[in-house]
């Protein structure tokens, strides 16, 4: 069965391979390695290195014009990110890969309707994310599965019983980076989740929003007039603001007069075989 890729370039632009007259072939994008160190028979210190893979293409078109211009728009497509050197991200299903597309082997080009390549790609992050939204509004009510409805207008309580709590669940088998945005107006927002504080003191104004970022870890403001703000200073020093979601379901608290979202940002060596 053939599987569901495409390239999605550092600016929105969008390749689907299997349409268009673009097909990958089999390769290696699912094969991993970590590199590890080694003393006294004890092996620790487990991590990934920029890798390189290869994606083996066809392109088969019904006239030579036609291949000329999916060769010049997939080229483009490709090089905008090198220029900008900012990647781009290659999805299998759900799951994407940070990665360049850095160079083009190419044979039976001289044939006008058909021609194969090797897509070279390299990797810094050699990690396969999904990505999966919450977002938490203080005007709503969610409801569990019994019906209980859960008014988010509560104060915030940190020692709040369970019940009082709206429910999250982070679905992959280990912690998850994420990224944190806070909608203004929030004075000095607090939010416990599994027990973690995150919390900024920082006043963030109506129109403003702010983004934690764990995997980068940095703290932005977002203003209205376009300005981008490092206000990484103001965070909670007590508690580790950038710490990883957790495996599992559990609570979140906050004290409910400001909303956020909560993008989980789940990685595996390979992505999910469906």
């Amino acid at each position: 069965m053939l599987e569901n890729i495409k390239y999605v370039n550092s600016q929105g632009n969008v390749l689907e391979f299997g349409k268009k007259y673009i097909f990958a072939n089999e390769n290696d994008l699912r094969n991993y390695q970590w590199i590890y160190d080694s003393d006294r028979k004890c092996v620790e210190n487990f991590q990934k290195k920029i890798t390189e893979k290869t994606l083996p293409v066809t392109i088969c078109c019904p006239t030579p014009r036609i291949c000329r211009n999916v060769k010049n728009d997939m080229f483009e497509l490709f090089e905008q990110d090198i220029i900008n050197e900012v990647p781009g991200k290659l999805y299998i299903g759900d799951y994407y890969l940070e990665c360049f597309i850095y160079a083009s082997d190419k044979s039976d080009y001289l044939i006008g309707q058909h021609t194969k390549l090797s897509l070279k790609i390299v990797t810094a992050a050699d990690a396969w994310v999904k990505e999966e939204l919450f977002q938490y509004r203080y005007e709503t009510i969610e409801s569990d599965d019994s019906g209980r409805g859960y008014s988010y207008g509560y104060e915030y309580d940190y020692s709040a019983s369970p019940g009082n709590a709206t429910q999250f669940a982070n679905s992959n088998f280990n912690e998850a980076e994420f990224i944190m945005t806070i909608y203004g107006y929030a004075q000095n927002p607090a939010i416990s989740i599994g027990g973690h504080i995150y919390a900024l003191n920082y006043t963030i104004q109506a129109g403003e929003r702010a983004e934690i970022d764990s995997k980068r870890q940095t703290i932005r403001l977002y203003k209205m007039n376009g300005a981008t703000v490092n206000i990484f200073r103001f965070r909670d020093r007590k508690n580790d603001i950038f710490h990883k979601i957790k495996s599992g379901e559990q609570a979140i608290y906050w004290n409910a007069d400001f909303n956020f979202d909560l993008l989980l940002k789940a990685e595996r060596s390979e992505p999910i075989w469906m």
